[in-house]
């Protein structure tokens, strides 16, 4: 039996391509001592983590995490694919 081009595998992979848009790029993670909170997400400078870490802790692998101009004093911890 003769298969036409748009096969199931094809199609699942353009469906899960559609469904899942973030996956492929990464998202920016926002750190600034100032940030007001109470919500401290990272995920604008007004939710903006207190702490360089926690930025690079919420960060997964192909994100960027921005910092705001400011003294951050501590050690961090760098992970794999996370740009800074």
């Amino acid at each position: 039996m003769k298969r036409g081009f748009l096969s199931i595998p094809f199609l699942t992979l353009i469906l899960l391509t559609f469904a899942f848009p973030g996956s492929a790029s990464g998202v920016t993670v926002f750190v600034s001592e100032n940030a007001p909170g109470p919500l401290h997400d990272g995920r604008s400078w007004v939710t903006a983590f207190p702490t360089v870490q926690e930025g690079i802790n919420a960060a997964v692998a192909g994100d960027e995490v921005w910092v705001s101009q400011g003294t951050y004093v501590e050690n961090i911890l760098m992970k794999d694919a996370v740009a800074l």
